[in-house]
């Protein structure tokens, strides 16, 4: 079962995952722009 907390309540670390989840994303969005077909993208 899940629980909704208001943003203020999260935690410093749990922010700082966040952000890098975020930033993460942009990178990968942004790299068939830049690099085309020729990236190598890991999934698990």
């Amino acid at each position: 079962m899940a629980f909704k907390l208001p943003i203020k309540n999260n935690g410093l670390g749990y922010n700082n995952l966040l952000f890098i989840a975020l930033v993460l994303a942009k990178m990968q969005m942004e790299s068939s722009e830049f690099m085309g077909d020729n990236v190598k993208n890991f999934q698990y």
